[in-house]
């Protein structure tokens, strides 16, 4: 039996790594209605974890098979897509209305905090896990958090990065529906003005 045959057996829950957790090690709070450029930080931050672990990745892809590889162009483009959307988020024209007719303000009120509750969520568990890998790196030193050390001949990823990069690319889609949905919004608080425009002032404060 192959050496990888005996990996699913000994292999670590995610859970245990950060990502499924019900108390998530760094809290972080959205407004109930954020600004786009609070929208726009937390996608930078989640874009700086991807890089930051294809990076780390890269350091130790010689130690691991093709896994790692993967794993690096993975993380690689979660962090190109969530830079570019921090990128339309900062833009005064990079987000497009959401199309939401003629829906009442309690009903967009409604629709803003379950989002705001959905992005907490998948925010936090991005953080703990991120925040999980950070401090055993920091401890063991490279690799000591991306990679799972069951045997002295069998090294494996962290099992969290399978489904770290899937829960970033959600947070991603929930941020962009949340900006086109301020956006819709926008295009009514004053005549006088432009979307573009009154994107641009929001954003430049």
């Amino acid at each position: 039996m192959s050496k990888a045959a005996g990996a699913p057996a000994k292999n670590a829950n995610a859970a245990g790594h950060g990502l499924y957790s019900d108390r998530p090690r760094r809290h972080v709070a959205i407004p109930a209605q954020p600004l786009l450029p609070e929208l726009a930080l937390l996608a930078q931050d989640l874009a700086d974890s991807a890089l930051w672990i294809a990076e780390q990745l890269a350091v130790i892809e010689e130690q691991m098979d093709l896994q790692a590889s993967r794993q690096i162009g993975l993380y690689a483009s979660v962090a190109q897509e969530l830079a570019q959307l921090t990128g339309e988020l900062l833009g005064s024209d990079g987000i497009k209305p959401a199309s939401l007719g003629q829906l009442g303000e309690e009903q967009f009120d409604h629709l803003m905090r379950k989002q705001v509750k959905a992005l907490e969520l998948i925010i936090n568990q991005c953080a703990g896990a991120t925040l999980y890998i950070r401090d055993r790196e920091e401890i063991l030193g490279t690799g000591g958090g991306l990679v799972m050390h069951y045997e002295e001949e069998f090294n494996a990823i962290n099992p969290s990065l399978t489904y770290l990069a899937g829960h970033m690319r959600s947070a991603k889609r929930i941020i962009r529906e949340m900006a086109a949905n301020l956006a819709w919004k926008m295009r009514g608080t004053d005549d006088n003005d432009d979307l573009s425009t009154r994107i641009f002032k929001q954003i430049e404060g």
